[in-house]
């Protein structure tokens, strides 16, 4: 009798998966941001959206655009640069189906929603200055 044999050390409980008509929380964070990235790119060359998505250090300071310290988490790098939202997708896609696998759907949007404030927070405390009104020329590309 083998090891894997015996009926106590077996595991016949299959394990967690999502229901098929279920749409995982990564796929949905991936869609929205390709969304957003391909408005931005039909708007026109100004990249409106993506400037008013984006943050600047003079946020911090500005609390009627503390919304920007989420929305800053969807905004990329401008057209032509397709390499910067796709490997950013492609790092969500690779690692964010198996968090949420492990810890749910609910969890995951937590994480990556509390991981953009947190990040953002970071970001414009270390960051140089910016002038009120302007954008950082690296937020702005």
């Amino acid at each position: 009798m083998a090891l894997f044999d015996r009926e106590y050390y077996r595991d016949e409980t299959p394990p967690p998966r999502l229901r098929p008509a279920d749409r995982m929380m990564v796929t949905n964070l991936v869609i929205l941001n390709v969304a957003i990235y391909v408005v931005d790119i039909f708007l026109g060359r100004q990249h409106w959206l993506m400037a008013s998505l984006s943050l600047s250090s003079a946020d911090f300071a500005s609390p009627w655009l503390w919304w920007r310290f989420l929305t800053y988490g969807f905004a990329h790098m401008p057209y032509p640069m397709l390499e910067h939202i796709f490997w950013n997708m492609l790092g969500l896609w690779m690692f964010g189906r198996d968090v949420e696998l492990l810890y749910g759907r609910r969890e995951l949007l937590t994480f990556y929603l509390v991981t953009i404030v947190f990040g953002s927070l970071v970001w414009a405390s270390i960051a140089p200055p910016s002038r009120p009104g302007r954008a950082d020329p690296e937020t702005s590309r």
